[in-house]
């Protein structure tokens, strides 16, 4: 896997960013972004997993031992515009944005790339390293496999291949928005899990270049 660099990013405030500092996603303010953020590169947007919108956020650098905190934060007040919408699926972007300032994900900087990338690829790892049949299902939903075929290629009954995707969703994308050191999840052993060790062998390579890719 080629291995790209990444060049220093400047903080909100427009100056470096410390060492052991990193830049994590924190909830907007209008005031705040007008008064204080000199960088406006900082202000980006971030999906919101499960749909088609996406959430301002102001990116800042924070000690790289408080970051866990700030995500967690920024995923929580995100939530929480999301739960204004019953039907968030179908909203309309102008109404939404206007309330909440939610819109539909158009902004992409180098900033939110960066992070993004960062993020993904340490929760991609993590799965790799501690929970064989989730990284495996991830490569194989990537490579497109969906229904009775992920099933299958799983070595699994029906009910246990909804429960896998299920966990899936739900551990990666709480692994990305509060940090992938600090996601508890169970990762149970199974039967199938020499199966899915020799699988992630072979793959785990393709499976971290096709998430590199979501960010090209």
């Amino acid at each position: 896997m080629k291995k790209k660099k990444v060049e220093q990013l400047l903080n909100y405030n427009g100056e470096p960013v410390p060492e052991g500092y990193v830049m994590v996603p924190t909830v907007p303010d209008d005031l705040d972004i007008k008064c204080n953020v000199r960088n406006k590169k900082c202000v980006i947007s971030l999906p919101i997993p499960g749909t088609a919108m996406s959430t301002r956020a102001v990116l800042r650098a924070v000690p790289e031992s408080q970051a866990a905190i700030y995500r967690k934060q920024y995923n929580s007040w995100q939530n929480d515009q999301l739960r204004h919408f019953p039907q968030a699926h179908t909203v309309s972007s102008d109404a939404a944005k206007d309330a909440y300032g939610i819109e539909r994900s158009t902004d992409i900087t180098p900033e939110s790339i960066a992070v993004g990338k960062d993020n993904a690829l340490k929760a991609a790892q993590r799965l790799i390293d501690e929970a064989p049949s989730l990284a495996t299902g991830m490569y194989f939903k990537l490579t497109g496999l969906s229904g009775k075929d992920f099933m299958e290629a799983m070595h699994v009954e029906k009910s246990r291949s909804a429960k896998i995707q299920e966990n899936l969703k739900d551990i990666f994308t709480k692994m990305i928005f509060e940090g992938a050191e600090t996601v508890e999840f169970k990762a149970n052993h199974t039967r199938n899990d020499a199966y899915y060790l020799g699988v992630l062998k072979e793959h785990s390579e393709e499976l971290l270049d096709t998430i590199l890719s979501f960010f090209e």
